[in-house]
């Protein structure tokens, strides 16, 4: 087995070495607990702390198709009893847990078994894969206890997972030891960000050992890159292919991925026919694309289908899509399936069209220097129409012709070729002005309610989301969806009632949702006077930049715009007495006014936001910060209205 080492940074100021173990086995095993740990109150290295990890052990065998965890946890507050609440994520279909074993040292030493029952639930679906967990309620946790905790995760080692380790966790690590037994039927390599200069790999025979001390806990926050990619983390690789460096590596990867897409997509007389009888000779090169377009995204997609039982999928006996052609007649396909058909009937009428290997954002940062290809985990399309590119994705259900699901833009990628490997390239980036969502309301006040009706319609990236929510589920589930994000603009307590829902299942228009809503706790009388606000749709809107400092950089889904217009009819015999002066800030990628005018015995409330970026730099966050204290200032605004006498 070969290996190359690589680095890509040193940001962790905390100690970690690699030596060799002879075994690990001592290190799995429930430890006797020991004096200093029962009288533990507090850790100097992680104050304030509601608990830490007092051992992480994780040994896996690749050769095996085995890792088993052994956790060790000192409960330090009440409120760190919450870390008896175990959850173990593993991936459907893909990996079994096992063996799991559990317990409970009460501060006075004594032990308490694990006897209780292990639950399944599901904590993440993506397109690719779906998250479970085992879950379990380790008994008797209390301010001063220790649980311990282990299991068993295993898979089919026919096949092997690159495997990463982030070495950050929720909670402060005082020791750990992470070892490796990789396969030897691959080439392999570690890469590392985060740890401190001069660290590297030491083999003993054929395991790789590391041991951490005194690591800190992750902090998240929100509106940052993806976790995984901001801790620090040991990276060990498989790789098929035999690389001089990450440049021939890439168009290496580019090449064998080109291959396996050309063999899927072939040149078939039945594409060909199929692509001649979607358009006629009057229409112009992009009605031809969005003629095909629209037939290719009525093809189930199978990516966002949930998922079925063994039973089920036997009663529903699906074959396996073979080529394009396959995609066509049985209609359906996963969403790189129903990518490469439209390739294969675009390129039929004489386009030349290619897919994209993309890095999904959502999911990571790519870095171009590490040499793993599941970096590039998603594909689009690009397609050159009257001398320009226009990418395309009608592999994902309902986005619109021209716009990329968010995780899709402003990513590199390998348009790729079969000669040359591919070209590296940016997609689009998410602009503000293709989503658009606007919110509009009609109210009255009675007593301490806001009644009336509110009509919200969202375009673009904000549209596609809520589409995406509802594939394939039915109208009912559909339904409170929509309805449950409209009850979260408002306080508790409010009533909102669905009444018309366009759009859903449309990619060309805005989905619009109209709704019947009690507003409540919204208007305060005394006396003579109510007190209301006017940013109606801001009433849970909480400051997400309230600290003074931030660890990570910022990053948004997609840039968007809102815009907001709320119609108060005043009461019979009310007059304004006192209303904010209007408000705008101007930050050029950031844009806000708020402001009022009357018009008979309404007021209407004018409301714009707009966020004309997605990445920025840490050095960005007081700019941030004092933006959105101040935008959320005016949002709180209130208006007072006086009777007459």
């Amino acid at each position: 087995m070969s290996f190359s080492f690589l680095r890509t940074g040193c940001l962790l100021a905390t100690l970690l070495t690699l030596i060799p173990y002879p075994s690990s086995a001592a290190d799995l095993k429930f430890q006797p607990p020991k004096a200093e740990e029962l009288a533990l109150k507090s850790v100097a290295s992680a104050p304030g702390a509601h608990a830490v990890i007092l051992q992480w052990t994780e040994v896996q065998d690749d050769t095996l198709g085995t890792s088993t965890t052994y956790l060790r946890i000192k409960i330090l507050t009440d409120e760190g009893r919450k870390y008896g609440e175990i959850e173990i994520p593993y991936l459907r279909g893909s990996q079994r847990v096992s063996d799991i074993r559990a317990r409970t040292i009460r501060p006075d030493g004594t032990i308490v078994p694990f006897e209780g029952n292990v639950y399944d639930k599901t904590i993440l679906k993506t397109r690719r894969s779906k998250l479970l967990a085992k879950t379990f309620a380790v008994p008797e946790v209390t301010a001063g206890s220790i649980i311990e905790y282990r299991y068993t995760i295993a898979w089919d080692n026919t096949y092997l997972y690159s495997s990463v380790w982030p070495i950050q966790r929720e909670l402060p690590i005082l020791k750990g030891l992470l070892e490796l037994k990789p396969s030897d039927q691959y080439a392999a390599y570690f890469s590392y960000f985060g740890l401190p200069e001069g660290v590297v790999p030491v083999k003993d025979g054929k395991t790789y050992s590391l041991t951490i001390e005194n690591v800190p806990a992750f902090e998240e926050e929100e509106f940052a890159p993806p976790s995984d990619s901001l801790k620090a983390r040991v990276q060990f690789v498989y790789t098929t292919n035999q690389f001089k460096d990450v440049e021939s590596y890439w168009v290496r990867e580019g090449k064998e991925w080109a291959e396996a897409v050309e063999d899927f997509i072939g040149k078939r007389s039945g594409i060909k026919q199929a692509a001649a009888e979607l358009v006629v000779a009057s229409d112009t090169n992009e009605q031809k694309l969005r003629k095909i377009y629209d037939r290719v995204q009525k093809i189930r997609n199978l990516t966002y289908v949930d998922d079925k039982t063994e039973q089920e999928e036997k009663r529903e006996k699906l074959r396996d899509n073979r080529h394009v052609e396959d995609v066509l007649r049985n209609g359906y396909g996963y969403q790189s399936e129903i990518n490469r058909l439209y390739v294969a009937l675009a390129r039929a009428l004489g386009f030349t069209a290619e897919v994209v290997r993309v890095c999904e954002r959502d999911d990571r940062i790519f870095m171009k220097e590490i040499a793993d290809g599941r970096q590039l985990n998603g594909e689009v399309l690009v397609v050159e129409i009257d001398g320009n590119q226009t990418f395309l994705d009608p592999g994902t259900p309902n986005a619109p012709y021209g716009l990329l699901s968010w995780e899709y833009t402003g990513v590199p990628g390998i348009r790729l070729n079969k000669s040359r490997g591919g070209t590296w390239l940016q997609t689009p980036a998410a602009e503000a002005r293709d989503t658009l969502i606007r919110r509009n309301a009609d109210l009255r006040i009675e007593d301490d309610l806001l009644k009336g009706t509110v009509t919200v319609s969202w375009e673009g990236q904000s549209a596609m989301i809520r589409r995406l929510m509802g594939y394939e589920k039915d109208a009912v589930a559909r339904k409170k969806e929509i309805e449950d994000d409209l009850k979260a603009m408002f306080p508790d307590g409010s009533v909102v009632e669905l009444a018309e829902l366009t759009g859903l299942d449309e990619s060309a228009v805005a989905l619009v949702a109209k709704a019947k809503v009690e507003i409540r706790d919204a208007a305060v009388s005394a006396g003579t006077r109510v007190i209301t606000p006017l940013s109606i749709f801001q009433l849970t809107a909480k400051n997400p930049f309230s600290a003074e400092t931030r660890r990570h950089p910022l990053m948004f889904n997609y840039a968007y715009r809102v815009e907001d217009e709320v119609k108060l009819s005043l009461p019979e015999g009310f007059n304004v007495e006192t209303a904010p002066h209007p408000v705008s800030l101007d930050r050029k990628l950031l844009t806000y006014s708020n402001e009022w005018s009357r018009d008979g015995a309404t007021v209407v409330v004018k409301r714009r936001f707009s966020l004309n970026g997605i990445q920025f730099a840490i050095e960005s966050y007081p700019a941030f910060r004092l933006f959105y204290g101040k935008m959320l200032t005016s949002d709180a605004e209130k208006l007072v209205l006086k009777k007459g006498a």
